[in-house]
């Protein structure tokens, strides 16, 4: 892991790789030196297992924990990029650390747990013998430290790391110098110098493999103290060491005695430490040379720079990450009022309006968030800032940002546009009156499907129009069979000639426009060079100077001859219309009188003295039936006629829809009860219809009567109303008879269709419901119907909503 924590934030990222690799391979080799001895135990090599026949041998518990150190030791170091690793690393840590203690245990209990007989090896005489205590106290301390490394007490694996490199130094010291004392101790007894150098290496590699913390932390360092340490650690630690072995070695050859060693040692640590000092004093001064050159030249652009601030018209501010003001400079000071000293360490905030500081927060932060790259003088828009005296005025603003370490600033580069804005103003003022001129001319021109045409003076000399007017009064070669093309606009408008007589009253209309008299809605028909006739219509309005006199006129007409043409066949239909209505009324006038003679007579033959027979009487009493029924059959086709003729004319206003409901209901309820049947109203909410009052409650009535004659005895009529939307309300009136199929409801509201009552019980001419339709229909609601065979039958109609404040009309 190459992070570096903030406490050695200038560590080098390739040192810290370097050493972590370093304490990876300590581990390898320790693994395979442990190995290696193990295998000198199995197959009986001394040459592994001891190295010198005088000197002690490494013990096979003693290898096993120098295998399974080094295997933790190496999953330290990969334990960072696999979790897997890290269980390795504790688990033979572990072990390494129970073996120790359960032999240093055997030591100070005089106690024989014999773990080392689970080794198989070559001979077993020599499996009775244990590691020493120093090597199991070397393997106790390894064992700890490593399975504090990336714990909360990692804190201790460290020091516990340099106090095992202490204990494998001094046994290694006793082979060099050939120090018998320490091995006739108990302590050092029996420890095999391979154990002493596997220790070691756990012990530096322990240090290396976390090279960000704790001692080695300074030789990763940049800084001046870790190149030092890095130069001075490894002469400071091997010097010591190979003079003094020279010393002994040369007494133990006779070259000199005791005291001359001591002279020689002493000059050569004189000799050897000035030097030193001389070479790294040396590094020092070229380092300091280095950085007081990059400090003056430092100071120098940081002149420069303030010599740029200072001088700059434009206000510059910088911020610091928290967005306060670092550097103000004069111009700043002048644009704002605000004295230099006064505002460092001030939020940037205090130089807006307060409406914008909680929004500029909060874009400076996402600005500084996104990297983004700097926003040059202008494309920040003109923003609103403040002086200390209260006012506000426009600035033009640039920002950026960088970075200074760790830590991001901000330069903001301000521009007071006050007078700008003013000139700005002052050209939109004096150019408003001809870009709407301009405006109005394209407009015209060229987005509406219109003709067009333009005077520039009152004699109507100067003249220009668009296509569309070209394409009606000058094209005399046109084809009036096919429609001009799609008018676009072209920027040019040709000059035309003065109109033919076949317009002179749009001449007329275009001349009143350029005195200064708007000329609105006007009509006239024109004539083309081709023959063909076209009605125009159109307006003239007059175009005016800057102060105000009418100097022009600018005229526009659209083609409404097929608008003429539909006027004409709607009051043609209109026409049929109200004839037929008007045949219907006579004819059925007409049939009335004759009927009524038929029934008259036929009422005369039934009152006779003496009495008819019985046979007569029963054919009498059918010519009466069925003269009623021709005579209902009239009225209703009356009726019909009626509506069709004056469906428009009907006067609508607002009903209150529960007086309405209630009244029709009283006003039928005999024939309810003489049918046995029950009425129910659901709803009541207060709310009003826009309809006819007549004919809402002919409508009512119709359905109610339907109700009635095709409902079942011992049934019931629902009548419920509920809104639909915000401006309709659906009136319902529910049945319970025997229902509709889908094939009759297709057919209901067709005329004199009885869906199959001709012959039944009820009577009836199968135009009630057709005159219902209608009137609903004339008075702007729609009506439907929901049936289901057995259960009876819905019907329904909808009527705008009325919501006023005025008085409602009840129903009588």
């Amino acid at each position: 892991m190459n992070d570096v924590p903030q406490s050695n934030k200038y560590g080098s990222a390739a040192l810290i790789a370097r050493y972590q690799s370093a304490g990876k391979r300590c581990g390898q080799g320790v693994a395979a030196l442990g190995l290696a001895v193990l295998v000198g135990w199995m197959t009986g090599t001394v040459t592994l297992t001891n190295i010198n026949s005088d000197w002690a041998p490494m013990r096979p518990i003693a290898a096993l924990c120098l295998i399974l150190s080094g295997t933790s030791l190496f999953a330290a170091g990969r334990s960072r990029i696999n979790e897997r690793w890290r269980i390795v690393q504790l688990v033979s840590a572990t072990i390494v650390f129970g073996i120790a203690l359960i032999t240093l245990a055997e030591y100070a209990f005089g106690l024989h747990f014999r773990v080392d007989q689970y080794i198989p090896v070559a001979s077993a005489s020599v499996n009775s013998g244990r590691m020493a205590i120093a090597a199991a106290t070397s393997y106790l301390l390894a064992g700890a430290a490593l399975a504090f490394l990336d714990t909360s007490a990692r804190r201790f694996a460290q020091p516990l790391a340099l106090l095992l490199i202490g204990v494998s130094t001094l046994a290694i010291m006793g082979y060099a110098y050939g120090v018998s004392e320490f091995y006739h101790s108990v302590f050092f007894a029996t420890v095999a110098l391979h154990t002493a150098v596997g220790t070691l290496l756990v012990g530096i590699g322990i240090l290396l493999v976390r090279p960000t913390n704790g001692v080695v932390a300074v030789l990763v360092s940049g800084t001046v103290g870790g190149v030092l340490a890095r130069r001075l650690l490894p002469l400071a630690v091997a010097t010591p060491l190979l003079i003094g072995w020279l010393r002994i070695e040369g007494e133990r050859q006779a070259f000199y005695d005791s005291s001359l060693g001591v002279a020689l040692t002493s000059l050569a640590y004189v000799i050897l430490f000035a030097l030193f000092t001389w070479r790294d004093a040396e590094a020092l001064r070229r380092n300091d040379v280095l950085r007081l050159d990059a400090e003056q030249i430092k100071k120098v652009q940081q002149s420069q720079l303030n010599g740029l601030i200072e001088s700059a018209m434009d206000a510059i501010i910088m911020l610091d990450a928290a967005h306060r003001i670092i550097v103000f400079n004069p111009a700043a000071e002048q644009m704002f009022g605000y004295a230099s000293a006064d505002m460092l360490g001030i939020p940037l905030g205090k130089l807006l309006p307060e409406r914008f500081r909680a929004v500029h927060e909060g874009q400076m932060h996402a600005f500084g968030l996104a990297g983004a790259t700097p926003r040059q003088m202008g494309n920040l828009g003109s923003v609103a800032a403040i002086r200390a005296d209260g006012t506000e005025f426009p600035v033009e603003a640039s920002i950026s940002h960088f970075e200074v370490g760790d830590s991001v600033h901000y330069l903001a580069i301000l521009r007071d546009i006050t007078d700008r804005r003013r000139t700005e103003v002052a050209l939109h003022v004096s150019e408003q009156r001809e870009r709407v001129r301009s405006r109005e001319l394209t407009r015209l021109l060229f987005t509406v499907p219109a003709g067009v045409c333009i005077t520039h003076d009152r004699l109507l000399s100067d003249m220009s129009g668009n296509e569309l007017y070209e394409h009606w009064f000058l094209d005399h070669q046109a084809d009036e069979s096919t429609p001009p093309a799609p008018i676009e606009p072209t920027g040019h408008i040709p000059v035309m000639p003065q109109p033919t007589d076949d317009i002179r009253s749009w001449k007329a209309a275009l001349q009143q426009a350029a005195n200064g008299t708007e000329m609105r809605a006007y009509e006239f028909k024109h004539v083309h060079p081709n023959g063909s006739v076209r009605y125009l219509f159109g307006n003239a309005v007059p175009l005016c100077d800057e102060h105000g006199v009418a100097c022009g006129a600018i005229a526009a007409f659209v083609d409404v001859t097929e608008l003429k043409m539909t006027e004409q066949a709607i009051l043609s239909v209109t026409a049929a219309s109200v004839a037929k209505s008007d045949y219907i009324t006579h004819l059925t006038h007409e049939l009335r009188t004759p009927l009524g003679t038929i029934l008259g007579y036929a009422q005369l033959l039934e009152m006779e003295k003496p009495a008819p027979s019985p046979g007569a009487l029963a054919q009498i009493g059918q010519i009466i039936k069925a003269g009623r029924y021709l005579c209902d059959l009239i009225n209703e086709v009356q009726e019909l006629a009626k509506i069709e003729a004056h469906a428009a004319g009907l006067a609508s206003e607002p009903i209150l829809v529960d007086p309405l409901v209630h009244n029709l209901c009283e006003m039928i309820a005999p024939l309810v009860l003489g049918a046995g049947l029950q009425i129910n109203i659901i709803a009541s909410n207060g709310l009003g219809i826009h309809c006819n009052p007549v004919r809402i409650k002919q409508v009512m009535l119709n359905l109610l009567s339907n109700a009635i004659k095709y409902n079942r005895r011992g049934g019931s009529i629902d009548v419920s109303y509920v809104l639909v939307g915000a401006a309709q309300l659906r009136i319902c009136v529910r049945d319970t008879g025997h229902g509709l199929t889908t094939k009759e409801m297709a057919s209901l509201f067709q005329p004199f269709n009885r869906l199959g009552q001709e012959r039944g019980g009820v009577d009836g001419t199968g135009v009630g419901l057709v005159v219902t339709k209608k009137l609903v229909e004339s008075m702007g609601g729609t009506i439907g119907v929901e049936s289901e065979v057995g259960r009876g039958s819905l019907f329904w109609f909808t009527m705008p909503t009325a919501q006023y404040q005025t008085e409602f009309a009840e129903s009588a």
